[in-house]
């Protein structure tokens, strides 16, 4: 079989050439499902019946989380925009403007299972930037009253009802029927992740995704169900799913007790340390940089120099009550997390994601005359004549 890397580009360079004749072809070969080219992309406003079909305790719920996930990432737009910096020296003036992408789009997954709070935990983030046009990719086949009635009230304006690489293809390239984004956000399977890698450049990525990975740091003030169930709930995800436990060695007992209450179908995916002192369970932790770590103590000290410490980690969960599922869902922040050890590199999705800083700058001609031999031998050394001159003309 053909590696994964070729097959998306002969996807790619399909979808780019024969657009939504493509995209037709790829949804009856790869998802079995017949579609027409109207029915490609679908416009939101036809989702909002799909609010009445849904039980109310889910609606209630879908509410609440989007209201606690606008109100983390409104407040983090703001403190953006307050950190702008301005210097302003002896005729020399510079600061920063702060724009957003304005055109989304936005990948929902739709294999193993429909993800309506991915939709939540990507398209908010973007509208409380300020992006406008946001488009929702998803197979058509997962396309359930519940995920409609979430893509309805996350704002999102259009839904192009195909998955895969070709649905990255038509987001990145254009076709008939779906407009070119600027910037491509959101999980996927390998296909997906290697689709935006091979993109890239034509537009943006937010991250390039791999396996969800939890780790768990626990000691014998928390109760071990609750970490043996925290761990079983990242397995769960898919078969490349990781989770890992680490403990003191004074608390090895630990990794036993609690590897007797994990499924045996669940093992293959968890994996158990010790280390003598909480220093090398830091350096642990922060060479494995973890998309999620529980830190499962009521130890404040211990906490406070854990958390201290750790570096590389795409987000922290804190105490016995705080668990990684209120995360995915509910508390605020995006559940779009560095996966893979990129969090060595990169931050989960935010407002920031979606945001650009471009530099101004203006300064005036006593500034210049004061700076203009600095900045003529630079551009001499360099050997770039124009580059002078444009220096020297406005000396005179």
């Amino acid at each position: 079989m053909e590696n994964i890397e070729k097959i998306v580009k002969k996807i790619l360079e399909n979808v780019k050439k024969n657009g939504d004749q493509a995209l037709l072809y790829y949804s009856k070969k790869f998802d079995n499902v017949i579609l027409e080219k109207k029915e490609l992309i679908i416009d939101v406003k036809k989702f909002e019946n799909s609010i009445t079909k849904i039980p109310s305790q889910i609606l209630k719920a879908f509410q609440i989380a989007k209201k606690n996930i606008e109100y983390y990432h409104k407040k983090q737009f703001e403190k953006s925009l307050k950190n702008t910096l301005k210097i302003s020296k002896n005729e020399l003036l510079i600061s920063e403007k702060i724009s957003n992408i304005n055109k989304i789009g936005i990948y929902v997954p739709g294999g193993r299972y429909s993800y309506p709070s991915t939709i939540f935990m990507t398209v908010c983030p973007a509208k409380c930037a300020g992006s406008n046009e946001i488009i929702i990719a998803t197979p058509k086949k997962k396309l359930t009253d519940i995920v409609k009635a979430a893509i309805f009230m996350s704002g999102a304006t259009k839904v192009l009802c195909v998955g895969g690489a070709q649905a990255i293809a038509a987001l990145a390239f254009g076709t008939e029927s779906v407009k070119k984004v600027d910037m491509i956000a959101g999980p996927g399977n390998a296909f997906v992740t290697e689709a935006k890698r091979q993109v890239f450049g034509k537009v943006g990525i937010d991250m390039l995704a791999g396996p969800s990975d939890i780790l768990i740091f626990a000691d014998e003030t928390l109760d071990l169900n609750f970490i043996a169930t925290d761990l079983q709930a990242q397995a769960e995800h898919d078969l490349l799913s990781k989770a890992v436990l680490i403990v003191e060695s004074k608390n090895k007992l630990i990794l036993k007790k609690v590897r007797q209450k994990i499924s045996t179908k669940f093992l293959k995916q968890i994996e158990f340390y010790d280390k003598k002192t909480l220093d090398e369970i830091i350096d642990f932790i922060n060479d494995f940089a973890p998309e999620h770590l529980e830190i499962c103590s009521e130890n404040r000290d211990k906490i406070d120099i854990i958390l201290k410490n750790i570096k590389n980690v795409g987000a922290i969960f804190i105490g016995q009550y705080t668990c990684v599922a209120m995360g995915d869902y509910f508390i605020g922040p995006s559940h779009t997390l560095p996966t893979a050890s990129s969090a060595k590199f990169s931050s989960g999705l935010s407002v920031n994601t979606f945001l650009k800083k471009t530099a101004v700058m203006e300064v005036g001609k006593t500034w210049i005359m004061k700076n203009a031999e600095y900045i003529k031998s630079i551009a001499a050394a360099e050997g770039l004549e124009f580059h002078k001159k444009s220096i020297d003309i406005r000396k005179k």
